[in-house]
């Protein structure tokens, strides 16, 4: 739903700006994708040395810094602190996000379930 809403915003953008929403979401879907596919056909996922697990936990955080640049520009630039403030909300969604499946890799490989 959201790469599909950064597409549409990408497209209603008349000063060839790109929503970078194409870029972190579409990171996560492949990466998720290809994680998912590993796991489902019984591999061992390693958290800390699968490049899948990897890259999928930094496509995680490349959303979440994403959130974080739009709530610095809604709160400054842009002077709108609604969308500054959905921004933030969505920003610590992902790091949670992003550490549920930092534990769900560590799992999946065997680790233990604390840091």
């Amino acid at each position: 739903f959201f790469w599909a809403w950064a597409l549409k915003n990408t497209m209603a953008m008349t000063d060839g700006m790109l929503d970078l929403g194409l870029v972190s979401f579409g990171s996560v879907l492949l990466t998720s994708g290809y994680v998912l596919g590993m796991v489902n056909g019984g591999a061992r996922v390693p958290a800390k040395k699968s490049l899948g697990g990897i890259l999928f936990l930094l496509a995680c955080l490349l959303v979440a810094l994403n959130y974080a640049l739009g709530a610095a520009l809604g709160f400054t630039a842009l002077g709108r602190p609604g969308f500054g403030i959905y921004c933030v909300v969505f920003c610590f969604l992902w790091l949670g996000i992003t550490w549920y499946a930092h534990e769900i890799l560590k799992k999946a490989s065997g680790g233990s379930s604390s840091s």
